[in-house]
């Protein structure tokens, strides 16, 4: 402990002793080198201090301080100087006493200490928990004061004084819920029951002993536990990115381990882990894992960190829910294929038209293909944009509706391009000048003019005339 030495106005420190030594540092300086420490029986709880070369100064009042372990005690005195005057002839002397003894007792171990149970208390949850403490050596406590608190002092859980139990201090959380049993109070035993166990309970508690002004106390560690009975695994619809399954419990105190594990008790790490409390506190659990192939056996695992108990729930998965992913590919792959057989389909039959053409344009073959493969190009990086940009999170409730987003926009994408694709090659098929089949216009009556003979073709039949022996003009408004 620290023990302190001072005047009574607290104006001066006269000796300081701490951490096991004396610090002469700190005193006044007019007690510099005229103060001991006598700490013999200090073991026992008793300290002395011995001033040398008293002086009038002196005189007044002094304290006496301990201070640790729940202590601060403060005992008080008074020192009076007495002086003696002795006449030799026509001189004097005055001296006064020479050393003067100062000490006190202090009663902690001479009094009582109390003793509390060692180690937390489990406290199950709506239930009811027992705190007990103990006087040594043992002592009535009948005429104490005693008090159970939490964490202030002036807020009691529960108040015992002058014989009985003061209710109306007791703070509002443990109203009614509080039962001192003083059957062994003779003996200084008593005992604080707690009724209907919440996780407000949980926490240190303070028994204090209060005998005039003496008092000591004990400090007992109370832990609230509740282990849920309601744990649920859920198995989400599959979509393009796996199978979603989530694991959800309540009702837990303190909050408790989860993890996953597969058919080996290897543990899973989790794709998403989450915790809220409820209106009492209490730990509500919600664990999620994207499975992308079959692990065979998926057990959501959770485990009380105090009490130990565990509880786990199983669900076996087949293949067939991954079977979703290859489907959708295989949608894609078909609505892609679209295209590609259209615009492949009519530049084959255009080529086989144009053979006997000696064209120097390219082949529409080709044409076609660069026609794909700039709409397919382009929507690929769309989608492969889409899907690979920073979405939203496995544990957000709106992951399932942002990864179906994704497949519809995919699914539109894919047939918007067929349908652009289609578009551009019909245009370029049809607009293109295609090389006529060879038509042959003959003239009967060669006396007459080219300009007057004539032939009324269809405006979508290309046509080339072949003019012998004869004027090929054209006709009005370029036909």
């Amino acid at each position: 402990m620290e023990v302190r030495w001072f005047r009574g106005d607290n104006s001066k420190l006269v000796h300081l002793y701490r951490d096991g030594h004396e610090v002469n540092g700190e005193a006044a300086p007019e007690y510099v080198n005229r103060t001991e420490f006598v700490n013999e029986a200090i073991r026992q709880g008793k300290v002395m201090l011995r001033l040398h070369n008293i002086s009038v100064s002196d005189d007044g009042s002094y304290q006496c301080s301990f201070k640790g372990s729940g202590i601060n005690n403060v005992a008080s005195m008074n020192l009076s100087i007495a002086g003696v005057m002795e006449m030799t002839g026509q001189s004097f002397s005055r001296y006064f006493v020479a050393t003067l003894l100062l000490q006190m007792i202090t009663p902690s171990s001479e009094q009582f200490t109390v003793n509390g149970i060692e180690g937390p208390i489990l406290a199950p949850l709506g239930g009811k928990v027992e705190l007990s403490c103990q006087l040594s050596p043992p002592q009535t406590a009948e005429h104490m004061e005693i008090r159970w608190f939490r964490n202030h002092y002036k807020r009691p859980v529960h108040l015992y004084k002058d014989g009985k139990d003061l209710y109306g201090e007791t703070i509002s959380n443990y109203v009614e819920r509080t039962e001192l049993l003083t059957d062994a109070i003779g003996e200084g035993k008593v005992t604080l029951r707690i009724f209907s166990v919440n996780a407000d309970d949980d926490g240190t508690y303070h028994c204090f002993f209060k005998d005039g002004d003496f008092y000591e106390e004990a400090i007992t560690e109370v832990k609230v536990t509740a282990t849920s009975l309601e744990t649920q695994i859920l198995v989400h619809p599959p979509n393009t990115k796996g199978l979603l399954v989530e694991c959800n419990s309540g009702g837990w105190f303190p909050q408790p381990q989860m993890e996953w594990r597969d058919s080996r008790e290897e543990t899973i790490p989790p794709s998403s882990k989450s915790h809220s409390q409820d209106t009492d506190k209490l730990f509500n659990m919600k664990m999620t894992l994207l499975i992308q192939s079959t692990h065979g056996n998926v057990t959501c695992y959770l485990r009380n960190p105090v009490t130990g108990q565990e509880e786990k729930i199983s669900i076996v998965l087949s293949n067939k829910p991954f079977l979703w992913n290859t489907v959708w590919k295989l949608i894609l792959g078909l609505i892609l294929a679209l295209p590609l057989t259209f615009t492949m389909a009519s530049s084959i039959a255009l080529h086989h038209r144009l053979q006997s053409c000696s064209c120097n344009a390219l082949p529409p073959w080709l044409v076609g293909i660069l026609i794909f493969l700039t709409s397919f190009s382009m929507i690929v990086s769309l989608i492969f944009y889409l899907h690979y940009r920073k979405r939203v999170p496995i544990s957000d409730p709106h992951f399932e509706l942002d990864v179906m987003w994704l497949e519809d926009m995919t699914v539109i994408l894919c047939v918007l391009m067929v349908f652009i694709t289609m578009i551009i090659s019909s245009a370029y098929f049809r607009l293109r000048v295609w090389p006529p089949k060879a038509t042959s216009l003959l003239l009967e009556d060669p006396s007459k003019r080219a300009g007057e003979s004539s032939m009324t073709l269809s405006p979508k039949e290309p046509v080339q005339l072949l003019c012998t022996g004869v004027w090929c003009t054209q006709g009005p408004g370029g036909g």
